[in-house]
């Protein structure tokens, strides 16, 4: 085994056990090949951490979009191929000028559906790593019609503990 292998191995193993409680490690690893066509080692080409408040939030739209489990694969499997493809037609940052983006910089979201948002950050190359803080309608995050800024406060203050949790 390589030192590389054993190093990588060791450090997802302190990590998931250092943060078992508070995030789930989803790992997706490339097929890439060298120039004779000889399989290397499968390598890490992006990391998803998924929040408790990601696995509750997923569960409480089941009814409102039964298929919420295939939308989200789909999500991985795109980001996993080429994490700087977009994912659908709306996948791009908070504007830096509304209170979520003011509050998250780096916050992005992508639409599951006309209403359903997955709100998720990446940061780093090979591996990209995404964590994933939950899927909103426009009401929670207080976009609906008529938009809130009380509740876009009161989620704001909702997500802060989920995004500083890391």
């Amino acid at each position: 085994m390589k030192l590389r292998e054993v190093i990588q191995r060791d450090v997802i193993s302190q990590l998931l056990e250092a943060e078992s409680d508070k995030w789930l490690l989803v790992e997706a690893k490339s097929n890439s090949k060298s120039k004779n066509n000889a399989q290397l080692p499968a390598a890490p080409i992006a990391q998803f951490l998924k929040s408790k408040l990601f696995d509750r939030t997923v569960d409480s739209r089941k009814e409102m979009m039964p298929n919420i489990q295939e939308k989200i694969a789909e999500f991985i499997a795109t980001k996993t191929a080429d994490p700087m493809q977009q994912y659908g037609s709306k996948d791009k940052p908070f504007g830096g000028d509304g209170p979520i983006g003011k509050a998250f910089p780096k916050m992005r979201y992508a639409s599951m559906n006309s209403d359903i948002r997955l709100f998720y950050t990446m940061e780093g190359r090979n591996p990209t790593i995404f964590k994933l803080y939950g899927v909103f309608s426009h009401d929670d995050i207080g976009l609906g019609q008529p938009g809130s800024i009380k509740r876009q406060a009161s989620f704001i203050q909702r997500l802060k503990p989920e995004v500083n949790s890391l």
